[in-house]
């Protein structure tokens, strides 16, 4: 029933939207549609702080927000979001103009061939968003670029593109993108990547180490320390020796040493 509505709700998009209405505007709309639903949801608990069985999975627990810094990290977000529209609409003619599109057939992919792609996906963005990351910290460029996104010590979840356009372009928005473009694949496919993506920065950003939920700890732990946890993954950071755990973390996985207790 489920993959019927899937497909019958493709069919009507191929139907009604051209290649680049799909690529565009129909990718803007989910992903725009993703961001808000999810960082509203996260600003509720942080200025209410409520529901407190909730609240209680706050990991930097001395550390609040108001108001203040929602509004600028809405501002932000905001702009970021149009700049991202820009740079789908330069990617789609740069494609068409390569002859190298993305594909929009009625034909779905078949999830092997999703998951093959996936794990393309994965390399990419930990390549892409660890070296350029780590660049941005780099003297010549954290100062007039990436400070911005630091001015969140204890991170929140709207801020996850509270960046400078040109680091939110470069860092946050090609290691996605560029995976789905590399493999020739389907905008389905685009979609479904671009979705993951931005429930695992939201995650990472949210300041809550939820039960169940992926780890939030490790970038959680770059905004506190700022010099581990580059990466998306950890492998990166595994071999460049910038893995990093704070205390909290470590109780949390048992694995601090009875002296720190």
């Amino acid at each position: 029933m489920a993959t019927q509505a899937f497909t019958a709700g493709w069919l009507f998009l191929r139907e009604h939207c051209t290649d680049f209405q799909l690529y565009t505007f129909v990718t803007f709309g989910i992903t725009v549609g993703v961001f808000w639903v999810f960082t509203l949801l996260y600003m509720i608990l942080d200025l209410t702080q409520k529901p407190a069985f909730l609240y209680k999975y706050k990991i930097q627990e001395t550390k609040s927000v108001g108001w203040p810094e929602y509004e600028k990290a809405m501002k932000r977000a905001l702009l970021n979001q149009v700049v991202g529209l820009g740079l789908v609409v330069v990617l789609y003619q740069v494609q068409q103009w390569v002859g190298y599109s993305m594909v929009f057939t009625e034909e779905l992919p078949s999830l092997m061939t999703f998951a093959q792609h996936m794990l393309v996906f994965l390399a990419v963005e930990e390549i892409g968003f660890f070296y350029s990351h780590w660049a941005f910290h780099h003297e010549r460029f954290y100062k007039p670029f990436h400070k911005f996104h630091h001015e969140f010590k204890a991170p929140i979840a709207m801020a996850c593109v509270y960046a400078h356009p040109l680091e939110h372009i470069v860092a946050n928005l090609l290691p996605l993108l560029l995976g789905p473009i590399l493999v020739h694949g389907h905008v389905i496919e685009l979609w479904a990547w671009l979705t993951i993506g931005i429930l695992s920065t939201i995650n990472g950003h949210s300041g809550y180490q939820m039960p169940g939920f992926p780890d939030a700890f490790t970038h959680d732990y770059h905004h506190e320390a700022f010099n581990y946890n580059f990466g998306a993954l950890g492998i990166c950071d595994w071999l460049h020796g910038t893995a990093g755990k704070s205390r909290k973390a470590k109780m949390a996985m048992g694995i601090v040493d009875k002296k720190e207790k």
